[in-house]
């Protein structure tokens, strides 16, 4: 067993009784004003990483500490404060195909003649592609 994993524990047994000594089921959070206060009495009273984890019942460890010092060090008071969680919001999936509404255009007097041609070539492709599309989905 590692030397320093056992005194974690006494410290924390010490300081907290068995509750120190309890698993947490869910991860800990900390505000970014609890993270400054703890590198404020590190510095204060010279505390040890492991020593201020064991005080303040940090079960991330010293490791935990360490990395609000870089934190703090790196950004300052904001670079303490917790990330929002959760991933990127998708992209919603368009339909498919979409609304008749969608593909008019909204004037169609403004177009030229050459244009609206151009239009009713296009509308006249993918009506043929897409019925090709449905033929080879039912073969």
């Amino acid at each position: 067993m590692d030397k320093s994993l056992l005194r974690k524990w006494v410290d924390c047994f010490r300081l907290h009784g068995e509750a120190g000594l309890a698993r947490k089921k869910k991860r800990q959070y900390f505000s970014g004003s609890f993270k400054l206060s703890v590198l404020k009495r590190i510095r204060q009273e010279g505390l040890s990483y492991r020593q201020a984890a064991a005080m303040f019942n940090v079960h991330g460890g010293n490791g935990t500490i360490a990395s609000w010092v870089r934190q703090y060090h790196e950004g300052g008071l904001e670079a303490l404060e917790p990330k929002p969680r959760g991933g990127k919001k998708k992209m919603p999936i368009p339909t498919f195909p979409p609304p008749a509404e969608t593909l008019q255009p909204s004037a169609p007097s403004a177009l030229s003649v050459d244009e609206r041609q151009e239009l009713q070539k296009l509308r006249e492709a993918n009506e043929y592609l897409l019925a090709e599309v449905a033929f080879l989905k039912k073969n």
